[in-house]
């Protein structure tokens, strides 16, 4: 992004790299850089159904994260704001 996009100092350049380092590894790689000082916090909100294509809904899914920490989330999928 150019500097002074949405108000932030700096050019920014983002790259995102993602790879399949092992079996059922899914791994993204960030890098960035920026000519000035500038608040930056990537994530990744990416939603992918890999068991027919798409063809079936992910409500039956299980994901497995490991993780520290995580936030629970209630009934409505909103944080409790626990860790």
């Amino acid at each position: 992004s150019p500097d002074g996009d949405e108000g932030y100092p700096g050019t920014l350049d983002v790259r995102v790299t993602y790879s399949l380092p092992t079996e059922n590894t899914l791994k993204i790689d960030y890098a960035a850089t920026t000519d000035k000082a500038t608040p930056l916090n990537l994530t990744n909100h990416a939603y992918w159904n890999l068991e027919d294509g798409g063809a079936s809904s992910v409500d039956k899914h299980v994901i497995r994260l490991e993780a520290q920490f995580y936030t629970p989330t209630d009934d409505d999928s909103i944080p409790t704001g626990e860790v």
